[in-house]
């Protein structure tokens, strides 16, 4: 279970700022860059990652783009 002020860095790690994550709890916590890093690897490790999905815009635009062609190609 995690504690309530790492409630920040998760929260940072779970939107992809993981050097900010270190950055920020190294300065709150006074420690080196390493004791920082690993303890944000650890934390990270208990969070679930957010996946990122693609949009059916690049689909769209593929089958238009697609479709074009083949009409050129008909004509």
């Amino acid at each position: 279970m995690e504690n309530v002020d790492d409630k920040k860095y998760i929260d940072l790690i779970n939107s992809g700022q993981i050097l900010r994550a270190v950055k920020e709890y190294r300065e709150d916590n006074k420690c080196s860059l390493q004791e920082a890093k690993d303890y944000i690897d650890k934390l990270g490790g208990n969070c679930p990652r957010q996946e990122k999905r693609g949009g059916c815009l690049g689909i769209i635009a593929l089958l238009l783009l697609l479709s074009s062609t083949a009409i050129c190609f008909c004509l």
